[in-house]
């Protein structure tokens, strides 16, 4: 753990403004599919309609790089039938978990954004840290 009082940490300047900070904390850029470079039939693209985002989450959960991830959207596990309801969402946000070693994992957070019950906007994050034993 650390805490940082001077300076600054990741472009955040210690003693900016919330405003400031916002501007500059590095925010991760949209992108327009994800996974990159799976099949298509296992890729989110912005545009794909929401009733079909559930059979891609499954097909990604399938690839061999992800078959050991735990994907989680909130209350909604994936094993479990789609529900309509969900085309009513206008963002779904799931975490998929993983152990890039021993001593470190990590975690991809991901937030679809749907306009007019289509993908309008992919949004993702990857994060690793130190499992402290």
């Amino acid at each position: 753990m650390e805490t940082i009082t001077s300076g600054s940490k990741w472009g955040i300047r210690i003693g900016s403004s919330p405003a400031a900070v916002l501007f500059e904390f590095p925010l991760p850029d949209d992108i327009t599919q994800w996974p990159s470079g799976a099949p298509d039939a296992a890729t989110i693209h912005v545009g794909d309609p929401v009733s079909g985002i559930y059979a891609k989450l499954l097909a990604i959960y399938q690839l061999p790089g992800y078959g050991g991830y735990r994907i989680i959207l909130p209350d909604k596990p994936l094993d479990k039938t789609f529900d309509p309801d969900m085309t009513t969402y206008g963002e779904w946000g799931f975490s998929i978990a993983t152990v890039v070693s021993s001593e470190v994992r990590g975690l991809y957070t991901v937030r679809l954004y749907f306009d007019g019950g289509k993908l309008a906007k992919i949004w993702y994050q990857y994060n690793e840290g130190v499992v402290y034993n």
